[in-house]
């Protein structure tokens, strides 16, 4: 396995984990944020991002391997345990932050477009 093709992805989970990670007292004040469901919105890009990475992460590797060869059932786990974590992180840990399920349900909807994305982009670079 080469994890040279998964830093990007890593990268980006950090950033996602930082982003998460930021007590509610912290946040900046946006009319953005004070729009209905605007947080699912956020969430779901978030997890398209790393879901695209991810993907991408895992196509690169030698075509002989399993990870290569499933690399969408590899990429759907991780960002379906990822997007469970990091609001069960949330939920008990960060202060002022409060993970739920509708949270979960966004970040599991973003990884599944991140995925089909990133499909689409193989399949019409061929």
């Amino acid at each position: 396995m080469k994890p040279v093709f998964l830093l990007p992805s890593l990268g980006w989970a950090l950033i996602v984990l930082i982003a998460i990670g930021v007590p509610g007292s912290h946040l900046p004040g946006s009319e953005l944020l004070r729009l209905p469901h605007f947080d699912k919105l956020v969430h779901g890009i978030l997890f398209f991002v790393f879901a695209f990475l991810t993907a991408y992460g895992f196509y690169k590797q030698d075509p002989s391997t399993i990870v290569h060869r499933h690399y969408a059932s590899w990429t759907l786990l991780a960002g379906i345990v990822y997007g469970i974590g990091t609001e069960l992180l949330q939920y008990h840990v960060i202060p002022e932050r409060h993970g739920n399920f509708a949270d979960a349900a966004a970040n599991i909807v973003g990884t599944i477009f991140g995925l089909l994305m990133f499909r689409a982009f193989v399949l019409f670079s061929k």
